[in-house]
């Protein structure tokens, strides 16, 4: 494997198993560098062991599968590598995988070799890390290079945030990095500028670590971003996205026919016209729901999101008089979203955002509209020039702006009467409890005394079955709402999992709340297991019935 235009440090690397038999996967390997010019590399002397072990594949992840992420312990930048297969699952075999994929810090240009120990300009942020476990997180630090100021290691408690801490650089023109690591995850950051890059690499499962690097400058004096990292579980993502998939299509169309206006200043009007954007083109890649005090009867919760985003975006921009259209591609945008549900009062539920950051990486906006503010307005380009200004801008100097447009949105479509009408129905009046607790009372059979029976007593132990500690009244419920539905749970009859008409109205403003498939299963064995898990001692549940496995 050679790498002709730059230098790489290798920190890891991750085998995918190939669709043939599991006898031929590598086992053992070696990895080695070399920074010799393409005609000395086949001279055993040029190149360096950098590791010699396992492949990550000892258990077998499955077919077309990855395997362990092996991490090494490497700070040493090399153009080229060489991995050898050492052994494999059975000896007889040849050796089959799909993919190698090596991971490390970015690529550096050979040039820059040559020159360490130059001064350049320092790359700053603030950084903190939320913790949206139950349990205490414990985050350390490590393989600290070139870094003047880093991020102390800590144990974060549950549910809580790190203190903001202040990182930067060293004055090597090089690129600096360093690792976090929490929970299952590690974190490899890379700061610098110029030919060097700010990023995050993250190795861990999908969902319970994510980062969102904002731009700050030329707004911030002080620092170039704010840096925020989060850990927690991965159960709301798939629900979150099983949401959007359903009702995209729908928003989109309502866009188009409601245009959407934010005044900028006093003298410039935003229009948004259309959104070009398919449901894979917002997807949530972080989310958790948590409570803000950790105690019996949670009325307030924290909500942190971190969305994808992919599409395209129509409008036009008017300044006094004067007015034209405009169209912004974006691809590899991130934004993060973080706000408070109070459910104190489910007449008026309230939900505010209180923090909203962006990152971007990519971006095209229409060639005329550019050149026009280039030309006209040079002030306003600069803000717009680069991926990099663009997220400064809608960060600092517009992020107000934004978080109001957004809680008046997200307040109108979660007190519309449809879903205040859902909380409701979840709540059955004191007279309809009343008389099902009476029907049950007639019906309920004693079954405590199970084994007093001649019959049963008759009987040796291993012809018995034994019984359980559940509700049998109910064990076994249907899936499906007709089999199930009673006073707590008519909500659930509002649920839809298919896709919301796009028909110019909002999806909420309907007799149908649109939630997917995912979602609405989700949300049903919720239920299930509620109506399984009644708060009934085991004495109670063994009177209500027997059940037996």
């Amino acid at each position: 494997m050679i790498l002709n235009t730059s230098i790489c440090i290798v920190t890891g690397f991750q085998f995918t198993t190939a669709i043939s038999q599991p006898k031929r996967d590598p086992i053992m390997i070696t990895l080695e560098g070399s920074n010799a010019d393409n005609s000395s590399l086949t001279l055993g002397t040029s190149w360096t062991l950098i590791y010699n072990g396992s492949s990550g594949l000892e258990i077998d992840p499955g077919r077309g599968k990855v395997g362990f992420l092996q991490i090494l312990n490497n700070t040493q930048p090399y153009r080229s590598y060489r991995m050898l297969v050492i052994s494999k699952r059975e000896i007889e075999s040849g050796v089959h995988y799909s993919e190698f994929a090596l991971y490390g810090h970015s690529c550096l240009p050979e040039t820059h070799i040559q020159t360490r120990n130059i001064m350049t300009q320092t790359t700053s942020a603030y950084m903190r890390v939320t913790n949206d476990y139950p349990q205490p997180l414990i985050l350390t630090t490590s393989t600290n290079m070139n870094m003047k100021d880093t991020f102390p290691s800590q144990t974060i408690e549950a549910g809580r945030t790190s203190p903001m801490s202040y990182i930067s650089t060293g004055t090597e023109i090089c690129q600096s990095y360093f690792d976090i690591a929490y929970g299952s995850s590690t974190i490899k950051i890379n700061m610098g500028q110029d030919k060097y890059v700010t990023d995050a690499n993250l190795f861990g499962i999908k969902g319970q670590t994510e980062a969102l690097l904002a731009p700050t400058k030329p707004f911030s004096k002080d620092t170039d971003y704010t840096f925020y990292f989060f850990g927690g579980p991965d159960v709301l993502p798939p629900l979150i996205n099983s949401l959007i998939d359903a009702n995209l299509p729908a928003i989109t169309a309502y866009v188009s026919t409601n245009q959407f206006y934010f005044n900028l200043t006093n003298d410039i009007k935003l229009t948004i016209k259309q959104l070009d954007l398919i449901p894979q083109s917002i997807r949530c890649s972080y989310a958790t729901l948590s409570p803000i005090h950790h105690q019996e009867n949670n009325l307030q919760w924290n909500i942190n999101m971190i969305l994808n985003l992919n599409g395209k975006i129509f409008g036009s921009i008017t300044y006094h008089y004067m007015s034209m259209d405009f169209n912004i591609t974006l691809s590899n945008a991130s934004m993060l979203m973080q706000a408070i549900v109070n459910i104190s009062d489910l007449q008026v539920l309230s939900c505010t955002i209180t923090q909203v950051a962006f990152s971007i990486q990519n971006f095209n906006i229409n060639n005329d509209l550019l050149m026009l503010v280039k030309a006209f307005f040079a002030t306003w380009y600069k803000l717009i020039d680069t991926p990099y200004n663009l997220a400064s801008t809608l960060n600092i100097k517009y992020n107000n702006i934004i978080i109001d447009k957004l809680n008046i949105a997200i307040n109108k479509i979660i007190n519309t009467t449809l879903i205040k009408n859902v909380f409701k129905k979840k709540s059955m009046s004191d007279k309809t409890f009343s008389n099902d607790t009476h029907k049950m009372e007639q019906i309920k059979t004693n079954n405590s005394r199970w084994m007093s029976t001649l019959k049963i007593q008759s009987k040796m132990l291993s012809q018995l079955k034994i019984p359980g500690t559940h509700n049998s009244g109910s064990y076994e419920l249907m899936r499906k709402l007709s089999e199930i539905i009673y006073g707590n749970i008519k909500f659930l009859w509002n649920l839809s999992a298919n896709t919301a008409p796009a028909n110019g109205q909002l999806p909420f403003s309907t007799d149908k709340i649109y939630v997917g498939r995912i979602l609405l299963d989700y949300i049903i064995d919720t239920v299930l297991r509620i109506s399984i898990s009644q708060s009934r001692t085991i004495r109670q549940q063994l009177d209500d019935g027997i059940r037996f496995f």
